[in-house]
């Protein structure tokens, strides 16, 4: 609605002007008849279209409403249909309701600027929040890239060592694609859970399943998801992937692992998964 409201208050005036004239004078036009009938003050439509007009246009179109309905109710006073009054205390409803109206106008705008005011100050929040998770993801991959070339300089017989450092790499990728992934909205930082976790797994099928023997069968629920959170759960289905895949799939013409029935709450998470052989 702040948004909304900025975007209106950009048009050009002689539209604002235009629409507030209008709608004093569908007001007007709608209490003659009904003056006919009852006769009374007419201050309540009037009102309605100042604040109307305060909170779309800003506070100058709403003085401007206020100073034309204030003049628009003279004429609904003895004699009614003509500028002038008779009696002395009409002029003091009129000037009672001029003072209300401006102190709604006031009231109004100043609601109006906060609200626009904290939607600016959250959005300014939510760029820098955003641009800070995508720094620390690119040095999660800097690591990443650093612990590979260490890879490489290790001896091919030491495959401990190279598991170890294999197992390093995945574990800062989770953590980098967590960054990568974030979004922000308002004071939360978080990420969608299901969207990470499937693409976590893509990601492990590409590079646990090189030779297409091994496929991940991924399912999981939309919940948003905590940093926190969201480390922890894909460490949790990392460690779980890369050890079904380490069973013994001799003689399997194509292995599926299944992770299912992955929830999400806001304190816990938890993923279960199987691995299935088929011949």
């Amino acid at each position: 609605m702040p948004q909304d409201l900025r975007a209106v208050q950009c048009w050009p005036l002689w539209i604002r002007l235009a629409l507030v004239g209008v709608a004093l004078g569908a007001a007007y036009l709608f209490q003659i008849p009904l003056e006919r009938d009852w006769p009374g003050e007419p201050f309540l439509l009037f009102l309605l279209v100042v604040i109307g007009s305060t909170l779309c246009f800003g506070a100058r179109l709403g003085l401007v409403s206020v100073a034309l309905s204030s003049f628009l109710s003279l004429y609904f006073f003895e004699p009614v249909g003509s500028p002038t009054l008779r009696y002395a205390s009409d002029l003091d409803k009129i000037l009672l309701y001029t003072v209300l109206a401006l102190g709604c106008v006031v009231g109004l705008a100043n609601l109006g600027n906060a609200l626009i005011a904290k939607t600016d100050a959250d959005e300014k929040k939510s760029v820098l929040l955003r641009e800070l998770a995508h720094g620390v993801a690119n040095n999660f991959a800097a690591i990443a890239a650093l612990i590979h070339t260490a890879r490489e300089s290790v001896s091919a017989n030491d495959s401990k060592a190279k598991s170890v450092l294999d197992d390093a790499i995945e574990q800062i990728k989770v953590m980098a694609r967590v960054h990568r992934r974030l979004r922000a909205r308002g004071r939360d930082v978080s990420l969608d859970s299901k969207a990470f976790i499937h693409e976590l797994c893509n990601d492990l099928k590409t590079s646990l399943g090189r030779d297409g023997r091994i496929a991940i069968d991924c399912k999981a629920d939309s919940r948003p998801l905590c940093v926190d959170d969201a480390v922890s759960l894909g460490l949790i289905i990392n460690e779980l992937a890369t050890n079904a895949t380490k069973q013994d799939f001799r003689g399997a013409q194509r292995s599926i692992v299944s992770l299912w029935k992955t929830t999400v709450s806001a304190s816990m998470s938890g993923a279960t998964l199987e691995w299935v052989k088929t011949w």
